[in-house]
């Protein structure tokens, strides 16, 4: 045992300036605005970002303006192959745009894009003149 139990109890080191001041804090971090942004259910904002996803949350929230972050996230997630496939080739058409085109514009370039122009996008050789003796780079050493 390590204090005696005659010895008078030990003082109180939390005064009441102290006490306040920890319960002021804890008051301040259970704010909403102090939660983080993942735990919010906010509507879903589009930002200048040319990603895949991005591409598509333009389109999309055209239609459904007060969709929210979550619910946008789990229609992202339930896309099929073909459908995200066709957003990744946009993403890869978006980034040889010009840097002042909008998200619309290039929406609306890619729309007008033939079905060959599209093929080059989603990496589909449409051309049937492709064999493993052209590759140049890195790609004729693994040939």
């Amino acid at each position: 045992m390590l204090m005696d139990p005659a010895a008078p109890p030990l003082p109180s080191l939390i005064t009441p300036t102290i006490n306040a001041l920890l319960a002021a804090n804890v008051a301040r971090t259970n704010t909403p605005s102090a939660t983080t942004k993942k735990a919010t259910k906010g509507r879903m904002r589009v930002s200048k970002s040319r990603t895949a996803r991005n591409l598509y949350a333009h389109v999309y929230m055209k239609d459904h303006p007060t969709t929210t972050t979550e619910e946008f996230d789990q229609l992202y997630k339930a896309l099929s192959e073909a459908e995200l496939e066709e957003y990744n080739a946009m993403h890869r058409f978006a980034t040889q745009c010009k840097a002042s085109n909008t998200l619309e514009d290039v929406v609306q370039a890619y729309l007008g894009l033939g079905e060959a122009e599209r093929a080059i996008y989603m990496g589909i050789n449409v051309t049937s003149s492709h064999t493993k003796g052209n590759a140049k780079g890195k790609g004729k050493a693994r040939a």
